[in-house]
């Protein structure tokens, strides 16, 4: 099996193929697929500069503002959940120890 689109066995040079929607056809009626184009090749240095350039353009940054709100928001949340688990795990502490009979 030809995983390139090729015509088989037979001959199917570019000369020889159909053009049809979508790549060409062989003499043969089996259809060859189109290549992809490839991509344009740039330096590592042009290719640091494009990120740069496309992740300020692209990237909504929060105003001073909104980071301390988040950021408030995230240590408020910290503690609450802090806070949770502590009185859930001495809850937990003291049904076991009363279960064992180990308590008091």
């Amino acid at each position: 099996v030809s995983k390139t689109g090729g015509c088989g066995f037979k001959s199917c040079h570019s000369c020889q193929s159909i053009p049809v929607k979508g790549g060409a056809l062989c003499p043969t009626g089996r259809q060859i697929r189109k290549q992809r184009p490839l991509m344009a090749k740039v330096s590592p240095a042009e290719y640091v500069r494009q990120v740069r350039l496309e992740a300020i353009k692209k990237v909504t940054w929060p105003t001073p503002r909104e980071a301390g709100v988040t950021t408030l928001t995230v240590f408020t949340m910290i503690v609450l959940m802090a806070l949770f688990f502590f009185v859930i795990d001495q809850i937990f502490a003291e049904v076991i120890q009363l279960i064992l009979g180990l308590g008091g």
